[in-house]
């Protein structure tokens, strides 16, 4: 063997073993991280009350009622609190320190102070939103039954109804969303918040999207699946749709250079995690989007409790997820898109919705109203 081609074989030989090295530490890394996720718990994912447990807080010469409830000894530390407390009958005290200070839910307060489950929810107290969509179920039918001649008029249109508190959003504006994309480059929230801001997608088609919605071709990407997260009897259960949230959420959008260069950066990445993990990268989500470095497909509360410790740790102007849909809009509006048009692009079913919601949000639109007007002001 000449001396040239020996060398060659002995770095041929090394670059080979070196391969090998790196490939079964990061195989070995890779199932670290996944014994962490099985043993481990990111504080993020962790709920108020189990954070709380995690410390003590010492109290000292200061006044606190003690509720007893089946056994229970409830510490009520806000003197008025405590006051209007005691001022409540007993069952209804009982239902409110159960549910609000123990976090019990109805169908276990309902099972322990053997009450119907519609009791327990009347006693905690309805939200104005509750009572005016139970009016309305309730008038349909008594309108039937005065249509067909069974009463002589509907009750149910003498009953005053509550009035709602409108609910305004807090919004990011063209500045503080800049701010907010240098602070998640690069991060695993990153794809959540630009789909968030600049499609304005709910956190349910964020973590719906899947392949098969991108067309890299006619660059364009499809709205048609959600993942939702919802809680039966206490526990949370994930449920997935192919289909968005209304008729008119069903939608296609743009796909814009700098998003479709995130996605297939995305796309190589879980390519080469799948080549590194094996047979231990999940297969049940691989046609979706937004999952881990183990395949696993991101769950939606992920991102509304990383986006809030993400704003904290960064001292970012402080926002819900959802929100980002509103900045979204907000700035499309300012920047002369019609209502109608961003109705379609949000994938509202109504452009009344669109209406309610957002044309408050611009309050430059209101100073040109007024500087066209202001001529015929009196001097």
């Amino acid at each position: 063997m000449r001396p040239q081609s020996h060398e060659e074989h002995i770095r041929h030989t090394f670059d080979s073993f070196c391969k090998k090295i790196l490939k079964y530490k990061a195989r070995d890394y890779y199932h670290k991280v996944k014994r962490r996720r099985e043993r481990e718990v990111s504080f993020s994912e962790l709920s108020e009350r189990d954070l709380a447990k995690l410390f003590v807080t010492d109290e000292y010469f200061k006044d606190a009622c003690t509720f007893h409830v089946l056994g229970y000894d409830i510490t009520v530390s806000d003197e008025q609190i405590a006051e209007a407390l005691n001022t409540l009958p007993a069952d209804r005290r009982d239902i409110i320190l159960l549910a609000y200070f123990l976090d019990m839910a109805d169908k276990e307060i309902s099972e322990c102070l053997n009450l119907v489950r519609r009791t327990v929810a009347y006693e905690k107290g309805l939200s104005a939103c509750t009572v005016i969509h139970r009016h309305a179920n309730i008038r349909k039918a008594l309108q039937y039954a005065f249509k067909v001649g069974l009463i002589a008029f509907n009750p149910a249109d003498r009953i005053e109804r509550p009035k709602t508190t409108k609910f305004v959003a807090s919004i990011y504006d063209a500045g503080e969303l800049e701010a907010l994309f240098a602070v998640v480059k690069n991060k695993p929230i990153e794809l959540a918040v630009i789909l968030g801001a600049f499609y304005g997608l709910r956190r349910s088609e964020i973590v719906g999207l899947k392949w098969d919605a991108i067309d890299f071709e006619k660059k364009t990407l499809t709205i048609k699946h959600t993942v939702t997260e919802s809680r039966v009897d206490g526990k949370a259960i994930i449920v997935e749709k192919d289909r968005a949230k209304t008729k008119s959420s069903h939608r296609t959008l743009p796909l814009v250079e700098p998003f479709e260069k995130l996605l297939r950066r995305l796309k190589a990445e879980q390519e080469r995690n799948q080549q590194v993990c094996g047979k231990d990268y999940s297969r049940e989500y691989l046609g979706y989007i937004y999952v881990n470095e183990l395949g696993e497909r991101v769950k939606p509360g992920y991102i509304t409790q990383n986006f809030a410790l993400m704003l904290k740790n960064h001292s970012l102007k402080k926002i819900r997820f959802h929100d980002l849909r509103h900045s979204c809009a907000s700035l499309l509006y300012a920047n002369g898109v019609s209502l109608k048009e961003i109705q379609e692009w949000l994938g509202h079913s109504d452009i009344s919705t669109t209406s309610n919601i957002y044309t408050h949000l611009d309050f430059s639109s209101k100073v040109a109203s007024t500087n066209a007007i202001i001529g015929v002001y009196p001097a």
